[in-house]
Order: C-alpha cells, then sequence, then structure tokens
C-alpha cells in the first residue's frame, strides 16, 4: 500500500537538483507501462515537473524510434532491453536520435557494455542507472548527475537510510560484504494490502 505520503515524498526526492535536471525545455518519452511503479512515475513526475511527456500505446520499434525524432524527445526512462535495442538496433541509424541528452535505466541491472555502446551511440554525457522497488515507491537508490561511474547504481537519495544486514543473524555488516539491503525512510510503503503476514515478513522494527 503505497500512501499520499509516499508519492509525495518521492517528488521531493526526484527533484532534487543533485540528481534532477532543472533546465526547461524538456521532453520526456511515456514509452513504459503505466501500470508499473516505474512508468507511472515518470509520467507523474513529468506533469509535475510540467515537462512535456510523449505517451505510446505500446513499444514497437519504429514507432519508438520516429516518436524520438519527430518530436525531440529529450529525455529517456529505459529498461534493460529497451536499452539494448538503442545500442544494438541497425535500425536506430535511420533516425535523428540527437535530441536525447539524457538516459536513465532502472527494473535490472545493464550491464557496462551497453551503458558505453549507448553513451557513444547517442553522445551523451552518461546513461543513469537507478535501483528501487514497487516497495519503496520506485527509486531509492541514484546516480548524481555530473556522475560517472559505469555499471553502478549511485549513492543512497536523499531523505533515505539504508544498511545491509546478515538475513540469517539481522547482524549489520560492513563495506564489501554480501547481505540484505534494508531501507528507511518516507517512501517506504505502508505494508502489503490485505497480507499482514507479508508484510511482518518484509518490516523489521
Amino acid at each position: 500500500m503505497i500512501t499520499h505520503l509516499n508519492v509525495i515524498a518521492k517528488f521531493m526526492q526526484n527533484n532534487d537538483p543533485r540528481y534532477q535536471n532543472q533546465q526547461g525545455g524538456r521532453c520526456t518519452f511515456g514509452v513504459l507501462p503505466f501500470y508499473h511503479s516505474y512508468g507511472m512515475f515518470v509520467s507523474l513526475n513529468s506533469i509535475y515537473r510540467k515537462i512535456k511527456i510523449v505517451v505510446v500505446k505500446r513499444f514497437e520499434e519504429n514507432v519508438f524510434l520516429s516518436t524520438i525524432e519527430k518530436y525531440r524527445i529529450t529525455s529517456l526512462s529505459l529498461v534493460p532491453p529497451l536499452a539494448v535495442f538503442l545500442a544494438k538496433s541497425p535500425l536506430v541509424k535511420d533516425y535523428d536520435l540527437s535530441s536525447v541528452t539524457e538516459v536513465s535505466c532502472g527494473a535490472a541491472p545493464l550491464s557496462k557494455n551497453i551503458e558505453q555502446i549507448l553513451k557513444n551511440k547517442l553522445k551523451i554525457k552518461s546513461v543513469r542507472q537507478a535501483y528501487g522497488l514497487t516497495e519503496t515507491t520506485i527509486g531509492v537508490v541514484g546516480m548524481p548527475l555530473g556522475c560517472e561511474k559505469f555499471g553502478s547504481s549511485g549513492k543512497v537519495l536523499p531523505y533515505m537510510l539504508c544498511k545491509i544486514r546478515n538475513p540469517d543473524t539481522g547482524e549489520s555488516l560492513g563495506p564489501n560484504q554480501i547481505g540484505e539491503l534494508c531501507f528507511k525512510g518516507p517512501v517506504v510503503m505502508k505494508g502489503y494490502y490485505d497480507n499482514e503476514q507479508a508484510t511482518r515478513e518484509s518490516f523489521t522494527s
């Protein structure tokens, strides 16, 4: 259950100037499904920021590319399969994608190789990855503007606390130790609807 407070906190977090381009005249692409949290918040954040958003019914290769060209899309929010398509498809050379100035990617890891190919092909400064989940109203880790570290999802976002713990003992772990990520902050959901057991299993005090 995601609350109104979660959504408001996410807008504040997303629009921190360390992480969000504050320039006007931007145009983003609503190609991700709105029934997933990632796609929904791309659209809501665009409305909140008064950013033009172009929406298509579904992903089709030529429609995707021609829409970027026609509407001079500046900002792309992608998932790895779309990033791989842009990096490797021979169709890309037939379209003018020079309007694109920023690319972000989430939902799953993107390889360093694809990041580099995409950066070079689109002639942009970087491809910024993020990490999050529906339970945290999408992203909780993101790459700050101006930072470039291939294969990394960046830093813990504003207003959040994070620790890594041993899932068996609950013990907090240090740097370079493998464990379970735990997050605390205003974007963490209230719980699972009508499922107290799942909520108890996922939340710690």
